[in-house]
C-alpha cells in the first residue's frame, strides 16, 4: 500500500514540474537572441523600454558593453545616468553600435529553500502536535513530506533565466561581445 502512494505522489510530482515548464515560455522564443528586433535607432525607441537598464555598444569601444539607467531616449540620442554624483551621458545614435537588453536571471535557492524550510518545520511540528493527538500529527506530517517532496518541482518551475537579447544592431555591424545567459 504505502508503495503505490510513493508511487502516486512521484507520478503527480512529475506531471506537475512538466506542466510548469511547459507553461515558461520565453518572451524571445520568436528569435534568437542575438538577432536584432530592430534595424534602426528610432525603432529601438519604439520597442525598447523608457526607463530601467540597457546595455550600450558604441562604435569607439565595440568590444566593451557600458551600463545604462535610462533618463530619456529619444530619436536622436539616448541620456544615461551612471553612478550617483556623476553627470548623465549622452550617446547619440550615429555613435550606438548596439543596445542590448539585460536578461531576466531568478534565484532558484531562496524558493527551494523557503519549500524545503516550510516542509521540515511542519515535520518538526507534527513530532511536537504528536503529544496532543497522533492523527493531528500525521497529517501534518504528511503534508510536510509531501512539500519536500515538492520542493524540487518548485525550483524547476522557479528557473525562469531569460539570456540578454539584442534590441539594435547599427547596419553592417557584427556583435563583438558576449551575451549573458
Amino acid at each position: 500500500m504505502a508503495h503505490r502512494i510513493t508511487l502516486t505522489l512521484t507520478t503527480v510530482l512529475a506531471f506537475s514540474a512538466s506542466l510548469a515548464q511547459a507553461q515558461n515560455v520565453q518572451p524571445w522564443s520568436s528569435w534568437p537572441p542575438s538577432t536584432p528586433r530592430s534595424n534602426t535607432f528610432r525603432g529601438a525607441m519604439a520597442l525598447g523600454p523608457t526607463q530601467g537598464k540597457l546595455y550600450v555598444v558604441t562604435f569607439a569601444r565595440p568590444k566593451q558593453e557600458q551600463t545604462c539607467r535610462i533618463q530619456s531616449f529619444k530619436e536622436d540620442r539616448l541620456v544615461c545616468s551612471r553612478n550617483r554624483g556623476h553627470a548623465p551621458v549622452v550617446y547619440r545614435a550615429q555613435d550606438v553600435a548596439a543596445l542590448i537588453t539585460p536578461g531576466v536571471h531568478s534565484g532558484i535557492l531562496p524558493t527551494f529553500l523557503g519549500v524545503v524550510g516550510a516542509g521540515a518545520g511542519a515535520i518538526t511540528g507534527a513530532v511536537f502536535l504528536a503529544s496532543v493527538t497522533i492523527a493531528g500529527a500525521v497529517a501534518v506530517a504528511v503534508a510536510g513530506g509531501f512539500l519536500l517532496l515538492l520542493s524540487t518541482c518548485v525550483a524547476m518551475g522557479a528557473d525562469s533565466d531569460n539570456p540578454d537579447s539584442v534590441l539594435y544592431l547599427a547596419l553592417g555591424q557584427q556583435l563583438q561581445v558576449k551575451l549573458r545567459y
